[in-house]
């Protein structure tokens, strides 16, 4: 199974932004951490009104900078906050940094690298709010994001006004959703619920809860210093800021990079070796083949446009001697591991598929396979207790569109790839 490297990749000459999320990584130079000195020397403090008691004054600075999450869903934040104001109990802000997505970095680099950019943005988000908490959610299984978080927690001791508190979320993929979170906070299992109230509503010990993921929490910290004008100076009309994007494969240097959107993902992605394909947006993502990524600039409306979705910023890129199939089967066969197995697409429709593109992969079945995999995931579309299913499918449709040729190959026993 391809992994995602945690490096955050140098800057390059050519690079079309001063980094934001990154300013002040010098990894040639020795700051590989901005602890609470350096981040304050290259940030400088959040502003007063982010660090007092000044309910709602926040929502309408990252409104018209229309900031929307950084964890795949792209759902705008300032509605989040909002909605959490609405409630008649304080609420509580939680920091989704599990980062189950086994192709992305990002959030990782930013809790090892800046985090103290990260808690500023939930900072400012619960004082605005007038939480109760700060919780940094995190896998249980990577102890360097641990140690940077706790230290960053140390270092503020005594300057913040809302208490921040971790909490080991299990590994799994689907124990990073927002009501998987929740639940097992409140003490339950890590698995996603359907159950109403929205967590909004009704979260973390019954109260209205905000959830995000980390570098969202790190672009609110700069919206709140600089403002929205300054934040929608860089990007597109439509999609201001930057992102960060994790890059593996074929490509010329691995790592968390930060663009603005409307980039070329050419630029972003500068592969190594003729493209076969590449993966946008992870292990729920979509392929796209080689032209429509030359053709793709790096924004939603440039995504939707040929089918695809940023996700949490991942681009991977398949190299012309690699097979897409053999790819997606290791990718499918992952995702179906990681169900929650709660739901009849879970518990049955992924194992299938799993196992469908698996013998088409092998070689061990003839044509007919295919149509079966189309009917099946139109029949899994939609249907599922969470978005777990739904992902499986939008890969599994755009490989079947991509890898057309790889997949002709495989029925005819005549495909060569190297993997």
């Amino acid at each position: 199974m391809t992994t995602a490297t945690q490096v955050i990749a140098p800057l390059r000459a050519d690079t079309p932004i001063t980094p934001r999320l990154l300013a002040g990584l010098n990894l040639g130079q020795g700051v590989a951490r901005l602890d609470l000195g350096w981040h304050l020397s290259v940030h400088g403090p959040l502003p007063l009104a982010a660090r007092k008691r000044s309910t709602g004054t926040l929502a309408p600075l990252l409104d018209r900078a229309a900031l929307r999450g950084r964890g795949g869903a792209g759902f705008p934040f300032a509605r989040k906050l909002a909605a959490v104001q609405d409630g008649r109990r304080r609420p509580v802000v939680v920091v989704n940094a599990c980062e189950g997505e086994p192709l992305s970095a990002k959030d990782a680099a930013l809790l090892t690298r800046c985090p103290h950019l990260v808690l500023d943005g939930a900072q400012a988000a619960a004082v605005d709010s007038h939480a109760t908490s700060v919780i940094v959610a995190l896998h249980a299984n990577r102890p360097d994001v641990w140690r940077s978080v706790e230290a960053a927690i140390a270092e503020r001791s005594g300057r913040d006004r809302i208490e921040t508190r971790t909490v080991s979320i299990p590994e799994g993929y689907v124990s990073g959703q927002a009501t998987a979170l929740v639940h097992f906070i409140n003490g339950g299992p890590a698995v996603p619920t359907t159950t109403p109230p929205r967590t909004a509503t009704k979260g973390v010990d019954g109260r209205p809860t905000l959830v995000s993921n980390a570098e969202t929490y790190a672009q609110v910290a700069l919206i709140a210093r600089h403002g929205p004008d300054w934040y929608r100076s860089v990007g597109t009309p439509e999609q201001p800021g930057t992102a960060l994007v994790t890059l593996s494969g074929a490509v010329t240097v691995p790592g968390v990079v930060e663009v603005p959107y409307g980039v070329p993902l050419s630029w972003v992605m500068r592969p190594t070796a003729p493209v076969r394909g590449v993966l946008v947006g992870g292990y729920a993502g979509s392929w796209i083949n080689a032209d429509d990524a030359f053709a793709m600039r790096w924004s939603d409306t440039s995504a939707r446009s040929i089918g695809a979705t940023l996700g949490a910023g991942v681009v991977m890129v398949l190299p012309a001697g690699a097979c897409g199939l053999i790819e997606t089967s290791r990718i499918i066969t992952w995702m179906a591991s990681q169900s929650a197995r709660q739901c009849g697409p879970c518990l049955n429709g992924l194992p299938a598929i799993a196992s469908a593109v698996a013998d088409l992969a092998a070689g061990d079945c003839d044509a007919r396979v295919v149509d079966s995999l189309h009917r099946w995931a139109g029949m899994i579309d939609g249907r599922g207790a969470c978005a777990h299913p739904d992902g499986v499918v939008m890969t599994l449709r755009s490989a079947l569109r991509t890898f057309s040729t790889d997949i002709a190959r495989h029925v005819c026993g005549t495909c060569e790839a190297s993997s």
